[in-house]
């Protein structure tokens, strides 16, 4: 459930602390491609020959345009697919089912149903982290206190994101206009001004529609050649979500 792993580090006051000779990752482990390659038959560069494009100028506009629809947010829900691969043993985990993100006042619940390989939840709501493994029936609940702004960073990342808080708590730049799933995407590259965020992860890459102010897909990776990838799929803006999708029972 790797979508909350950052989240559930800060809640309990760990963060993982990077091997000191390791390089941030480039590329994913015996591949030749770019920084940040997105899933076979996913995302495509745009033809070659197209304009050359000013990457602060473009970055500007993606923001903008985030500001934008990010006022007309209300909830997201989406079919989730989370690969974790672990460099050391060279093995990826892959697990799938549904997030929902809602927003109420000025802040964001956000709940995570995973459903393969084996059912879990977890929600952010209330200032709380709570996870549930419905195999041992035992829940898990982690007040966020001091360390809320750094978990807001990681788990708003496009989905209703306000481009300006976006710079607030990252470093953007601008790579390239992508098509992911028939969307057109600006694929961005993040590194969190936080430390404490750069010792979770080295950078994000971020593919975000700004017309719907909403993630396809993100990358994290760490210094330890380990990676996140979750591509999110079937996406449904504005629509009633239950609340017992936020409510986590025995």
């Amino acid at each position: 459930m790797f979508l909350l792993a950052a989240a559930a580090a800060r809640g309990q006051g760990v963060a993982p602390t990077p091997p000191q000779d390791a390089e941030p990752v480039t590329s994913y482990p015996g591949d030749a491609a770019p920084p940040a390659p997105a899933p076979k038959n996913r995302a495509q560069k745009e033809p070659a020959g197209a304009q050359a494009l000013n990457p602060s100028t473009e970055l500007a506009a993606v923001l903008g345009e985030m500001d934008e629809s990010s006022q007309h947010f209300k909830s997201a829900q989406a079919d989730v697919e989370l690969v974790q691969y672990t460099a050391v043993v060279k093995e990826k985990d892959t697990q799938s089912g549904q997030i929902f993100f809602r927003r109420k006042g000025s802040q964001t619940e956000i709940s995570l149903w995973i459903e393969k390989p084996h059912p879990k939840r977890a929600v952010v709501k209330d200032d709380k982290l709570t996870f549930f493994d419905p195999r041992t029936r035992q829940v898990t609940q982690r007040n966020l206190g001091s360390n809320k702004a750094d978990v807001e960073a990681v788990m708003n990342l496009g989905f209703g994101s306000r481009g300006k808080e976006l710079l607030k708590d990252y470093d953007a730049t601008f790579i390239a206009w992508e098509p992911i799933d028939g969307a057109r995407t600006a694929r961005l590259e993040l590194v969190a001004k936080s430390e404490r965020l750069r010792q979770l992860f080295t950078k994000v890459v971020l593919w975000i529609d700004p017309h719907r102010d909403v993630a396809l897909q993100q990358q994290r990776f760490e210094s330890s050649g380990d990676y996140q990838l979750t591509h999110y799929s079937n996406i449904r803006l504005s629509g009633h979500i239950e609340d017992e999708k936020f409510v986590i029972e025995k």
